[in-house]
Order: C-alpha cells, then structure tokens, then sequence
C-alpha cells in the first residue's frame, strides 16, 4: 500500500511523515534535501539551476514510486512526483524561471513516466496558509530556505489548491494552520482518528488495529496457519483460526463451523479445505465492509420499500427479494436484501480473485488434482489393481478396495473399482460416482507431512489472503 503526504514547503510533510509511520508500523520514505546537490544553487540563482533541479527531483521521485509498486510493505512517502510536475515546474515557468522549451521537455518526459506508475493509496494534503509557512521555514532554520520569496511561497500555494480540487483519487485533505499534530497530542489523534476512518472506516474501531498492522505480521500468520495443520486441525480450520483475531468470532465456534470443508470438503476431495478456508475468511471481510459492524445488513427484518400493499400478502425470499401472490413484486425489495445482494456480490468477486492466486501458484484449486489422486487412480487402474480415495493402491478382488487414507472398506454394494471416476477416485461396475470414501482421518506421523503438500497449502492460503488484507486495509 502506498501513502502519500503532500504540502508546501514548510507545511510539516516530513513531521507527519515520521509520526505516521511510527504509529502504525509503516515504513516511511522521505525526500531527500540535504544531500541534493541542486538545492542550494537553485535558492541562489532559480532561473539557472530550475530544470536540472526538477529533472534531479522527477528522477528520484520516479525512482520512488517503482520501489513503492514492487513493495510489500506499506509505505508513506514525503512529497509525490505529482508536485514536482503539477506544481513546481509549472510555477517556475510561470514565473519566468524555466524556459518553455525546458518546461516542453521536462513535460514530455513526466508524460512518460505517469504511463508507468499509478495514483498512491491515500494522499494526504496539508492545506496551509502563507503566514503558517513563512513560520514554520523560520521555526527550522534551514541556510538555503532563508533565500526563498513570498512571492514564490504564494505561487506555489495556489497551484496545490488547484491541483488538489481537481483530484480525484483517494483524498484526504488536514488543515494544518488549525491542527498542530507535531505540536499538541490531542491534535495528532484527531489525524489519527482522520487516517483511520480514511482507511479502514469501513471496519468497527476493535478490528482496525488487525488490519493496519497486518503488512507486519503476514509470515506470522503464514507460520500460525501451518502450525494449526501441523497440530491436527485440518485444512480449513488451519487457515480460518489463523485469522481468528479479525473475524469477531470465538475461535471454538470458527473450528466448528470450518471443520466439514476440509478434506475437500468432509474428505470428498473437491474444492481443497484451504481455498475453502481462504473464502470464508474472505466472507468474514467483506461482512465487514458491507454492514460495517459485522451485524446482519439492515437489522433482522429491514424495511419494505414501496406502499399500498399489505405486508401479510408478501413473502421474502433467500435473497430479500419480495413477492407475493397477485401483487407484482418489482419495485418491492427489503433493504436487507439489496445489502446482502452487494455483500454477495463483493464475496464472490473477493473469493474468485484469491482462488485464481491460489490456482496460478499451485495449479488447481481442487484437492484431488492437488493430491494427484486421479493419476494415482489412473496408475492403479494400468496396474491392475483398484485405488482408494487418496490414491493408495490394493490389490483388486472381491475382498475389498482401499478406503479413503488406505483403509480397508467392505466392497459389498460397491463392486471391484475397475474405473477411474471423473473426480479423480474411482467409479465402481454398476455405481456412478466416487469410490468409498473413509470418513476416519489418517494418522498424523513424519510420512503423513512427508507425503502430502497440504501443509504448505495451508500456508499459501494464508499468505494470499494476509497480502491481501495488507495491500488493500
């Protein structure tokens, strides 16, 4: 994630920059001034040194903003590569102090480079006033700022009002002549209080914590998921109570109501525990963003939009949908339903995007594929001999197939597995479907880790979604 501060010289940038990242952990990147070797010449002598000057500025910047895109940490930088091209240039060759033929190339060249990088995250701007920043320059007693002029001050601050009005990403905008956060405490929690709803207003105040320090912590989560797994949770729980702490659930109750998806849901081996457990985390978050207080969206029973029909002659339908013998339902909807129908909308479009992640990196998302049962199957079946659920192969005859984790089952109403089942088990003579599925887990010993990827599965689920919520929250 990206944050941005934006100001005028003199506006506290660097100030806030610092307190930020102190306060939530993020990792500052602040513009460089004292080893830039322009800046001097620049205050003594503008006309000539203006262009290398912004050229040196806009090279940095640029520089900035690529190691920002390839980070996955959350950074807040000093200053943008915004200003120094909608700001500082066109001010200098307005004031005469860069030629047009400079300010052509200089523009050219930003042009370029804007078609390579995007908006940050969240710009923070300090609006401020001329005398506030004349103060504040003073206050610092930098050399090469005593030279500069109220005149330029003044251009440069009309400029950022008219960049910022016309803005139109994420904005947040502090007065800073009246809010004093480097100076009055009660004042840095106000901006604190402005981040937050900024950023994670979406979530109740006790989950922001969570998700604003999670860029901190997603190994942590990785290595807690794992260890879950290797504990004897299955796939699912593995990666649901890995992130318990965000859910607002108690944790027994999160391993009770994951248990059933692992296995590829209750060891049919289809969608894999991990990506199941991936999607109802998934559901957890786009609850919050959907109700905000992870409460049901518009109290238990919602309002009825629409008059003149009695309530007593309509029903609701699973999606809050109204309908109702003669009376037409259009135009008829409870507000819960239209917020469940955007909550599912955004669950589905969340859990599609990490389940893609999951299949690029591991090639399906689907545990048989994963557990490569359906060539195991395949091999038995060449072999002349019958495979079980998980791939194990026995011999085949009337005694019996291989039960899920090579447990021996009855083959009486089964049949002698002679096919291989398109779920990747095997299919019996006369009984479409999966072969006998054994519902008793195997043991957990050193071959069982050895043999299978689940654990790492269960790892990368977590990570995918932990780099989630820290890139987006």
């Amino acid at each position: 994630m990206h944050i941005a501060v934006a100001g005028n010289i003199g506006s506290g940038k660097t100030t806030l920059t610092k307190m930020l990242a102190s306060q939530y952990g993020w990792t500052p990147k602040f513009e460089s001034v004292d080893f830039n070797p322009y800046l001097a010449d620049f205050y003594e002598d503008m006309e000539r040194w203006s262009f290398n000057l912004q050229i040196y500025f806009l090279n940095k910047r640029f520089k900035d903003v690529v190691e920002i895109s390839k980070s996955d940490d959350i950074i807040i930088q000093d200053r943008t590569i915004y200003e120094d091209a909608r700001i500082f240039a066109p001010n200098l060759h307005a004031m005469g102090l860069m030629s047009s033929r400079d300010f052509q190339n200089y523009s050219d060249l930003f042009d370029l480079m804007m078609s390579l990088v995007k908006a940050p995250d969240l710009l923070i701007y300090l609006r401020s006033s001329i005398p506030n920043l004349v103060a504040q320059i003073q206050k610092r007693g930098r050399e090469y700022e005593k030279s500069i002029r109220i005149d330029y001050l003044t251009g440069l601050n009309e400029r950022y009002e008219e960049w910022i009005s016309g803005y139109t990403h994420n904005l947040l905008i502090i007065d800073a002549d009246k809010v004093k956060f480097g100076n009055r405490p009660e004042d840095f929690q106000t901006v604190l209080e402005m981040v937050d709803n900024q950023l994670y207003g979406l979530f109740p105040q006790d989950k922001r914590e969570g998700l604003r320090h999670m860029h901190m912590d997603i190994e942590a989560r990785v290595r807690r998921a794992e260890e879950l797994f290797h504990e004897g949770y299955n796939c699912s729980q593995s990666v649901v109570l890995a992130f318990a702490d965000l859910t607002g659930v108690d944790e027994a109750l999160l391993e009770k109501i994951s248990i059933g998806l692992g296995g590829g849901v209750g060891r049919l081996r289809e969608v894999c525990g991990a990506v199941s457990g991936m999607a109802m985390v998934a559901g957890f978050i786009c609850d919050r963003c959907a109700c905000g207080d992870g409460s049901a969206p518009g109290g238990s029973a919602g309002g009825v939009s629409g008059g003149g029909v009695s309530v007593g002659s309509l029903r609701t339908d699973a999606d809050g949908g109204v309908s109702g013998g003669a009376v037409s339902a259009s135009g008829l909807r409870t507000d819960a339903g239209a917020r469940r129908a955007e909550q599912k909308k955004l669950a589905y479009s969340l859990v599609q995007e990490l389940a893609g992640k999951f299949r690029e990196e591991n090639g399906s998302i689907v545990c048989h594929d994963l557990l490569n049962l359906r060539v195991n199957a395949a091999k038995a079946a060449r072999d002349g001999k019958a495979s079980g659920a998980d791939g194990a192969a026995v011999t085949s005859g009337d005694a019996g197939a291989s039960g899920t984790d090579g447990g021996v089952v009855s083959s009486a109403g089964i049949g002698v597995p002679d096919a291989v089942g398109t779920d990747g088990g095997t299919k019996s003579s006369g009984l479409a479907g999966p072969s006998a599925y054994s519902p008793v887990p195997q043991e957990r010993n050193d071959a069982y880790y050895k043999a299978r990827p689940c654990q790492k599965l269960v790892g990368c689920s977590a990570r995918i979604i932990a780099e989630y919520i820290a890139k987006n929250y």
